[in-house]
């Protein structure tokens, strides 16, 4: 999105204030330019490594973060198992 406009699917949230004093303007939050934003915003949009890749990964080169993030979908894994076995 372009610096200097509104941000999409907020009217709910910051309704125009139409007919009152303030000439019809809303009170959205306005997108700035991407240097503003702190360092950790982009590694927002970045998605997460997959368990294949954390498979192929050495435990050495893995970070907390992702030995954590592979016990979870280990653990995910396992309890969908489990369910279907039990027949849940």
């Amino acid at each position: 999105m372009k610096a200097g406009t509104q941000i999409p699917g907020l009217d709910s949230i910051y309704p125009s204030s139409k007919g009152g004093g303030s000439g019809g303007d809303s009170s959205a939050p306005i997108v700035k330019e991407r240097s503003e934003y702190p360092k950790w915003v982009s590694s927002l949009a970045e998605a997460p490594p997959t368990l294949a890749k954390l498979r192929n990964m050495k435990m050495e080169d893995a970070s907390d973060k992702d030995m954590k993030r592979y016990l979870k979908l280990v653990r995910r894994i396992k309890i969908k198992n489990n369910n279907a076995i039990a027949g849940i």
